[in-house]
């Protein structure tokens, strides 16, 4: 049975699962940390662990690819070469982006909309027809406020 992983690397934990073809999910495993801004090297051994779990638990020939979203990695400026590396070390096309653009395509599930997160670090990603991702406006909380209020 051919499968997907989709894995959600933030600051708190990882959060890993394993989709079939018809959107079932069939496996959840979870690892620390993947931040990495804070720590790239136990994020990535994280990465690691929660892949080599999926693997272990359901054929690996039958994965047919990873998307991995992983927080500050737009400002570590290394998803190429981590996405080569993963590559690579388990033989799967795999793909790295952002964990926001990573919550706009899981949230939106393929509909048109907009994610605002604001915190400590404020992002905005919207999506219309195919066009993804949207703006990144910065790390101010005042801007996702400014920009609801003119709505």
């Amino acid at each position: 049975m051919k499968y997907r992983i989709g894995i959600d690397s933030g600051g708190t934990k990882i959060k890993a699962s394993a989709w079939n073809e018809q959107h079932k999910c069939l496996l959840n495993v979870t690892s620390g940390p993947g931040n990495i801004l804070l720590n790239q090297n136990q994020t990535l051994k994280n990465l690691s662990s929660v892949i080599t779990q999926i693997k272990h638990k359901l054929d690996p020939a039958e994965c047919t690819q990873i998307l991995i979203g992983i927080a500050g990695i737009e400002t570590s400026g290394n998803a190429a070469q981590i996405t080569a590396d993963f590559n690579q070390t388990f033989g799967i096309p795999t793909n790295v982006i952002n964990d926001a653009l990573l919550a706009l395509i899981n949230g939106l599930e393929g509909q048109d909309g907009t994610l605002i997160i604001s915190g400590t670090g404020s992002v905005i990603y919207g999506r219309q027809g195919k066009n993804l991702p949207g703006r990144r406006l910065g790390k101010f909380a005042w801007r996702s406020r400014q920009c609801l209020q003119n709505r």
